[in-house]
Parts: C-alpha cells; structure tokens; sequence
C-alpha cells in the first residue's frame, strides 16, 4: 500500500509539471514556476484583438443605416 501512495505522490507530480508546461506551450522538463512573460505577452496581444474585434462589431451592428445614395439633379 506504502508503494501505492509513493507512486501517486510521484506520478501526481510529474503530470503536473509534464501538463503545465505542456498546456503553456514550453519545453516539458522546464521549471513550471519561472516567469511567464511570454505567456502573458501572448495573452495580452489576443485579449487586445479580441476587444478590437467585438469593437468593431459592436460598432457595425449599431451604426445608424445608410440613406440610398441621391440620384444626381437632371438638367
């Protein structure tokens, strides 16, 4: 049984470190708690074009509708 729980507490870990390197997209025996500057870059530059888009969304779908062009005077 002692073996049992040694081999979760072990396995436990190493899934951690294996998993979270892996879910930040970093090499899988790098240290799991070092900086994450690029992560955070990264996830500022998408939370940036996420709100640019829905911006521009919300933008479009709330812009007063365009009158029909005027036809020219006739002479």
């Amino acid at each position: 049984m002692g073996r049992f729980v040694l081999g979760v507490v072990i396995g436990g870990a190493a899934a951690f470190v294996l998993g979270y390197n892996f879910g930040r997209g970093v090499a899988p025996l790098t240290n799991p708690l070092a900086t994450r500057t690029a992560l955070s870059v990264q996830l500022k530059r998408q939370a940036g074009e996420f709100f640019d888009s829905a911006r521009a969304a919300i933008h479009k779908a709330t812009a007063p509708p365009r009158r029909p062009a005027a036809k020219p005077p006739e002479r």
